[in-house]
Order: C-alpha cells, then structure tokens, then sequence
C-alpha cells in the first residue's frame, strides 16, 4: 500500500510539474464586439480570437490597416496586434516592421496594454530572423468593403527603447501568431 502511495504521490508531482513547464505565459484574453470581423490565430500553442477591422489607410494609397484586439473580461483592452499597408489585391506580402509608403512590405507590430486598457505595456517587432512571416489577402470585395486573409508572425520583445526590461517579467520574449485568419469590414 506505502509504494502505491508513493507512486500516486509521485504521478501527481510529474503531472503538476509538467504543466508548469508547458503553460502559457501570457493570459488569452477575450474578442471584444466583432461588429467589423474578426481574427483567429494559435498564438504559441493556444487558440487566439480578436475582434478586428479594417481601416484605409489615407497616407499609402490603395492599402488598408488590419488591426486586431483583445480585451480583458472587465472590458479593458489587453493587446493591439497590426497590418499596415495591407494593399487591397488577392497575394501573399512579407512584413516588415519598418513603414515606408507604398514600399510593397507590410508592417507588422504586436503589444500589450495593461492597466485599465490605457497604458503601453510590452511591445514587440517583427522577428526578422523568422522565415515565415507574411499577410496573405484571399479575398477583397471593395463594393462590400471586405477583406479576408491569412497571416503568420513571429515578434520579439523590443527593449531598445524607453523600458530596457520588461514592463511584466511573466511575458515571453517572442511571440508567434500562426495559422491566422481575418475576416474584416473597411472602416471609414
């Protein structure tokens, strides 16, 4: 009976070791309305939802913004992930996590916000390293002012600039969203 004890008890130790060793840093948090769409993505190995639009872009012509949030469950907005300069025909674009107009790269950043949704916490750029970042356009209807699309990105947090450490010590230093989809309406 003591080795069955002892072998439970160490099963047990196992299991909640190994799920420590495998958890996700950073909370998913929630889509907030999806009134203009909405993106889908595993962000590292967990299921990610936005709310999302799409925004024309009046400083490059012929693009759009596409901008997905998440929101905390008091409402507050947790995290900003975008595609500017998303040019509005069907094809396959590489990021960049630089802007430069009509430069047929499409800039990619990820963040998070913390406090009651308006204060910057960590923010990433594009991990330039990653060989497959891109923003796919499968679909544009500009009568209806639709956009869909698939996407892959790899960020890394960027301590370059104001905050030399992390803003939370818990988030990761890179983060992938993969297996991405949008399906969004152009905003005025």
């Amino acid at each position: 009976m003591r080795k069955f004890i002892i072998l439970i008890s160490f099963i047990a130790i196992v299991i909640s070791c190994k799920k420590e060793d495998t958890g996700f840093p950073i909370p998913i948090y929630q889509p907030g309305p999806m009134t203009y769409g909405k993106a889908t993505a595993v962000k590292a190995t967990e299921n990610w939802t936005a709310s999302a639009y799409g925004q024309e872009e009046d400083w490059s012509e012929g693009t759009v913004s596409v901008i997905a949030q998440t929101y905390s469950e008091e409402g507050f907005l947790r995290e900003i992930l975008s595609f500017q300069e998303v040019p509005k025909k069907i094809g396959k674009y590489n990021l960049s996590k630089t802007i430069s107009p009509n430069d047929g790269l499409v800039l990619a950043s990820y963040g998070n916000i913390i406090d009651d949704g308006d204060v910057l916490g960590d923010y990433y750029n594009l991990d330039l390293n990653a060989t497959d970042n891109f923003v796919e356009v499968t679909y544009i209807d500009t009568l209806e002012r639709i956009i869909r699309g698939k996407f892959t990105a790899t960020f890394v947090i960027d301590l370059t600039g104001a905050y030399k450490e992390k803003i939370d010590p818990a988030n990761p230093d890179k983060v992938k969203f993969w297996n991405g989809m949008f399906d969004v309406k152009i905003i005025e």
